[in-house]
């Protein structure tokens, strides 16, 4: 194993637990590796808003890639160091391709907003648990019509969501997304969402932005994750690790299969990692 100088965390169904959480084991391994030098990052689709207090404030971390990288935060300052938006031609286009029926959301600085009807109860448009059905009421706002939020502010627009009803949808509005219209990044992390950033982003982006900021090269990187969205990071680390219920292609692409997220997967990694570079 390579000397790792930086550790990017995925979030939900990686280093939160079943329930959403962090658990104190997860938290004292990532408290000790930023005791000993190493930069531990979120590595997120969420946005900036949308991320855990309990994550945010664990004390040492700095770093936050946010929106599938759409935006890199200084979390102590709260600094925006790198975004990324749409265009306004992504977005109109966007609007154009995606059916009327389907339920956005959408995100400006950080923030999410979905429409009122879809927030009231979302289990109506897509199989949503009561911890997701908590985490969107608190971390979206409502508008009435959603499509002419969007519409008006095309030009702002961080990440772009679509919901889904039926994930065999999924595949194909990914690929009808791509065909159509040249200027985005599409990308997913859950059965019944697809998500669309900037072209310049993603996780591997917005890791590589960051590395090469803080003089850390990829070969000193380990990355943990388990949906699509996670895949291009892994691939990119010199330790790329998947949790062992992360997607079959996640699996595939990374070097290292680690325990599942119920299990403390990342902490017994991250432990692994410090045990091996001999850290006490």
């Amino acid at each position: 194993m390579k000397e790792i100088r930086l550790i990017a965390l995925d979030l939900d169904n990686t280093t939160l637990d079943g329930e959403g959480r962090l658990t104190l084991r997860t938290r004292r391994a990532i408290e000790r590796a930023l005791s000993s030098g190493i930069e531990v990052v979120v590595a997120s689709g969420r946005s900036r808003l949308s991320l855990p207090e309990e994550v945010v404030s664990v004390a040492g971390l700095r770093y936050a890639i946010t929106s599938n990288g759409a935006a890199v935060y200084d979390l102590q300052t709260g600094e925006a160091l790198h975004r990324l938006v749409l265009s306004s031609a992504a977005v109109e286009a966007l609007l154009e391709q995606v059916d009327p029926a389907l339920e956005l959301q959408v995100f400006i600085d950080g923030q999410g907003f979905a429409s009122a009807q879809y927030l009231r109860d979302p289990s109506q448009y897509a199989p949503t648990t009561a911890i997701r059905w908590d985490y969107l009421k608190r971390t979206r706002r409502p508008v009435e019509d959603i499509r002419r939020f969007v519409w008006e502010n095309r030009g702002r627009v961080d990440m772009f969501d679509v919901v889904l009803p039926d994930p065999d949808r999924r595949e194909t509005l990914i690929r009808q997304l791509r065909d159509r219209i040249l200027d985005i990044y599409v990308t997913t992390s859950a059965q019944y969402l697809v998500e669309v950033v900037h072209p310049d982003c993603g996780k591997r982006a917005g890791l590589r932005w960051l590395g090469e900021r803080l003089g850390i090269s990829a070969g000193q990187t380990a990355a943990f994750g388990d949906a699509e969205n996670d895949r291009d990071m892994i691939e990119y680390a010199g330790l790329g690790c998947a949790v062992a219920n992360a997607e079959p292609q996640v699996r595939a692409a990374a070097d290292w299969v680690v325990p599942s997220h119920r299990e403390d997967g990342v902490a017994w990694a991250i432990e692994t990692i410090l045990a091996k570079q001999g850290v006490p």
